[in-house]
């Protein structure tokens, strides 16, 4: 069925998607192209997906001290992370509780939050503490007001957030993700970056591309393909709500690394780097002495911001003597995504296609599959088992 069919009706998007998954990952292919390009597709999976799921946000790094704070917005939800003076760390709204403009914009260290409008000044947990020129006004207790705060959970030093105040523990979900990354501490690490992208394409087809090492073939031919050939990746099966791609070296050799080697790694964890998508796209990649992710912005259908952040070892970044080798991971870094865009924009031109149809997934692809099905069952599908 051609997708110029399916425009604007999200139930008939599910309903081929269910068969196009296929019951095995043999018999896989993609989603259908509009699950990539309706503007009806993606609002559905805003208020089921990622207004219900948690979203990284940042890292503890960020917000090092008492008073530190940075803002992003969730889906035209103004919001800013704040490190209090006990230490302690709050997702708020940014939405002055009087008439409506941010109380503050950026990244910085602040001791109070004050609304550049009219004044209005909140404390760093959201408390209201004055309100100039308010006396008069019956019945407004400063004290009972306060900036709306969101559900957060700190997790291997990422800050998560959810828009849903009954979202259940993350790290209670992922027990064995959790498991997994505890020797590199990541909570610990120097967060360098970020690298910024505005990307014309949609989230999926990011995803969907970071969580294959199959492009190695053609995308990465002179980058990845000759240290990691795309025929020794493999997916790890997982019970949990996330996908997991395993990288090897050529020939079995411990990677090179520019850090030392983080303590208490397997002999596979040292010749092998992996990369995950914890669902819905909290997208990053562990290396023998560093790691790294990918933090997302969406703004519509087929756009949203993206920043890439380098986390390396703690009191890195402040050594002098090791500026040119973060440079020289940075650029490194952007040479892959810049070679990744021209995969992901190409992907989305022939997404907007009359002619495009789901496509057949190679066994190489099989966190995709994970992923769709996922997906799907999020939006209301009955998928396999």
């Amino acid at each position: 069925m051609p997708q110029t069919a399916l425009r604007s009706n999200p139930e008939e998007f599910l309903a081929q998607a269910q068969e196009t998954l296929g019951p095995t990952m043999e018999q896989a292919s993609t989603l259908p192209p509009a699950c990539f390009t309706d503007p009806a597709f993606y609002a559905r999976e805003v208020e089921d997906i990622f207004k219900k799921e948690w979203l990284c946000v940042g890292h503890v790094g960020q917000i090092p001290n008492v008073g530190d704070y940075f803002t992003t917005d969730l889906f035209e939800e103004p919001i800013v992370i704040t490190r209090d003076r006990d230490g302690q760390v709050h997702a708020l709204s940014a939405v002055c509780r009087h008439r409506w403009m941010p109380v503050i914009d950026g990244a910085g260290n602040t001791k109070t939050l004050s609304c550049p409008y009219h004044r209005w000044t909140y404390a760093l947990d959201g408390q209201l503490m004055a309100a100039p020129l308010m006396e008069g006004a019956e019945d407004f207790d400063p004290k009972a007001c306060r900036l709306p705060t969101y559900a957060l959970e700190l997790w291997h030093g990422w800050i998560f957030v959810s828009m849903d105040p009954a979202a259940t523990s993350l790290a209670a979900r992922v027990p064995t993700l959790t498991a997994e990354l505890a020797p590199w501490h990541i909570e610990e690490m120097d967060v360098v970056g970020p690298i910024e992208y505005d990307s014309p394409f949609n989230w999926k087809v990011l995803v969907d591309n970071f969580m294959e090492g199959y492009h190695h073939l053609a995308i990465h031919a002179e980058t990845f393909e000759p240290p990691h050939p795309a025929k020794l990746t493999y997916v790890d099966p997982v019970e949990e709500p996330y996908s997991v791609l395993r990288i090897p070296t050529r020939d079995g050799s411990p990677m090179e690394t520019t850090f030392p080697v983080v303590e208490g790694l397997t002999d596979r964890q040292r010749r092998e780097f992996s990369v995950f998508n914890l669902y819905p796209n909290h997208l990053f990649a562990v290396f023998p002495d560093y790691a790294a992710w990918y933090q997302f912005e969406l703004k519509s259908v087929d756009r949203f911001n993206l920043k890439i952040f380098l986390l390396a070892p703690k009191g890195t970044k402040d050594d002098p003597a090791r500026a040119d080798t973060l440079t020289g991971m940075q650029d490194m870094a952007r040479v892959i995504h810049e070679e990744d865009i021209i995969a992901c924009e190409g992907a989305q031109k022939g997404l907007m296609s009359a002619t495009a149809a789901p496509g057949r997934l190679s066994l190489l692809e099989r966190a995709i599959w994970e992923h769709h099905g996922w997906i799907l069952e999020r939006l209301g599908a009955q998928v396999p088992a």
